[in-house]
């Protein structure tokens, strides 16, 4: 970010959760889509990746879309796996369709639970985690899902690029001591 074109450069609220600190954040990325060429980029949405998140609005379900070409502005999340026995949540074939209908909210880590709350409260309606968007292998998988796991990381994968290059809105978050 430029940090120049911010209006309130002096000013930190209080607490990175607060009403102030979201009005803060959402103020400037208009600002910056309003009146800076570099940051609006092309005025039509993006493709979305194969699968987003849909937040949906506050007390919403969460679940996973098979976007098939929609456009749309979305958010990203950007963490560190640790212990895969912390992993509470991860898209796998066995999980497909049951996360296409909800992903139980009080399953996600705690970095993925923030990210939500983020995009939500940024008014982003999709949320792009790898580990919930491409599918991942399974201790207990039989071979053939252990096959369509690896054909989904292989194109998925290969288009994290344009993932992260079509963002609306990036997001780093570190978790203290889980590792996700």
């Amino acid at each position: 970010m430029h940090w120049e074109h911010t209006n309130e450069r002096n000013h930190v609220p209080e607490s990175t959760a607060s009403k102030e600190s979201f009005s803060w954040a959402l103020a400037q990325l208009r600002d910056c889509l309003d009146n800076h060429l570099e940051c609006n980029g092309n005025a039509e949405d993006p493709l979305l990746p194969t699968r987003v998140l849909d937040v949906g609005a506050f007390q919403e379900s969460i679940k996973l879309l098979e976007t098939r070409g929609t456009r749309g502005q979305y958010m990203t999340l950007s963490h560190c796996w640790g212990d895969p026995k912390l992993m509470t949540a991860k898209l796998t074939v066995k999980t497909l369709e049951d996360y296409q209908i909800e992903i139980p909210y009080n399953k996600l880590p705690p970095t993925f639970r923030d990210a939500v709350e983020v995009t939500r409260r940024l008014a982003i309606r999709y949320l792009w985690i790898d580990s919930l968007c491409i599918i991942q292998r399974d201790e207990d998988d039989s071979d053939r899902n252990k096959e369509r796991a690896n054909e989904d990381w292989m194109t998925e994968s290969s288009k994290i690029g344009r993932i992260y290059n079509c963002l609306y809105v990036g997001s780093l978050l570190q978790a203290k001591n889980s590792g996700v």
